[in-house]
């Protein structure tokens, strides 16, 4: 299967998990490892790098952790709630906002180089950049 493909499968696969994770009770993902929840994310392709933004609205910059790999990019944390949200109440009228530990895995197409990769916090996006290895750049579009 064409890597490009299989990214595009990543984000749909992403999107579909978070579906059904809504149906699940108490919102929880079942299985072994997986995350209790999902950051949404965007990857575009470059004709120089891949650019990643992670929606990670809530989450400080001290609990991600970004981890790339020559063909991998690994982003970690934990979303906590204030205290203030959880103190004696009666009733829960919405529960929509994920929180706990999240782990994500982008399988990338191309290699990069990992030393390069640089990463943004800000307004709860998470901008990642991740430079391609000089043998997978390819010439820009006229």
């Amino acid at each position: 299967m064409d890597d490009l493909l299989k990214l595009h499968f990543q984000v749909l696969h992403g999107r579909v998990r978070a579906m059904f994770r809504d149906l699940a009770p108490g919102g929880l993902a079942t299985g072994g490892s997986v995350s209790p929840w999902s950051p949404n994310l965007t990857v575009h392709r470059c004709a120089d790098r891949f650019l990643v933004w992670v929606d990670l609205a809530g989450v400080d910059r001290t609990a991600i952790a970004v981890r790339a790999e020559p063909r991998r990019l690994n982003i970690s944390g934990e979303r906590r709630l204030p205290s203030a949200a959880r103190g004696p109440c009666l009733q829960v009228l919405a529960l929509e906002i994920d929180e706990g530990a999240f782990h994500r895995t982008i399988h990338l197409p191309e290699e990069i180089v990992p030393d390069a990769v640089t990463a943004e916090h800000r307004d709860g996006l998470l901008r990642i950049e991740l430079p391609l290895a000089p043998f997978a750049k390819q010439p820009a579009l006229p």
